[in-house]
């Protein structure tokens, strides 16, 4: 994530193969201290806000841009007090409990990068962001699934990459590689969201049955 400040000339340089997606923040949103003309560093720390920082602006750029989204005022403010949290990590934690598009962020961020690990579960969420469980519950109210519904979900999302791969691994080593504790538990797990166990989708997928990895209900 890199931070310009358009008051003053500057160069940007992508490596990769598509333009930086980002956000126009109006200076006198940022604080007194910026819009008085402090600056400040180009490159934000790679810490947990950062990265939820940089996952909701790509988000919110991208469903403006391309989903023709109307992004309302509240959402807006919201977004930018997390960009301004950034730029003030040391006193930030507080001003953020309550902010719920930086908790689901800071959320799908740490399950992306932990999922794997099958120890990974509410608690460690709540432990990284130095809230209560309590508290993270009720910061996530209306999302649909439940934080642990969240976490099973992104294994079986891996679990059907797995499944889906030429070399035929076997379930016990799909289920680790996935983060659930043993085969049994990804197969329930499995049949439980799909309606058919991992066994099966993978000769439906080598069958032809299935286009695209969608499971056959």
């Amino acid at each position: 994530m890199s931070i310009t400040d358009s008051r003053r000339p500057y160069d940007l340089r992508t490596h990769g193969v598509t333009d930086a997606t980002g956000i126009w923040v109006p200076t006198e949103l940022m604080g007194a201290e910026i819009a008085g003309g402090a600056t400040v560093s180009p490159i934000a720390p790679d810490t947990v806000l950062s990265r939820s920082c940089a996952s909701l602006v790509v988000r919110l750029a991208r469903d403006a841009a391309f989903g023709g989204a109307d992004i309302d005022l509240d959402t807006e403010l919201a977004a930018i007090e997390v960009v301004r949290a950034t730029l003030e990590q040391e006193h930030a934690g507080d001003d953020l409990r309550g902010n719920p598009l930086f908790l689901r962020e800071a959320v799908i961020d740490l399950i992306e990068r932990n999922f794997r690990d099958p120890d990974f579960g509410v608690d460690a969420i709540a432990r990284h962001l130095h809230i209560s469980k309590r508290h993270l519950y009720r910061g996530l109210e209306g999302q649909g699934l439940s934080l642990p519904e969240m976490i099973a979900d992104r294994r079986l999302d891996w679990a059907c990459t797995l499944l889906a791969q030429p070399a035929r691994v076997r379930l016990d080593g799909v289920a680790q590689a996935a983060g659930f504790t043993s085969a049994a538990t990804l197969r329930n797990r499995f049949r439980a969201k799909f309606g058919v166990g991992p066994a099966t989708y993978r000769r439906q997928l080598q069958s032809g049955a299935l286009d695209g990895g969608e499971v056959d209900r």
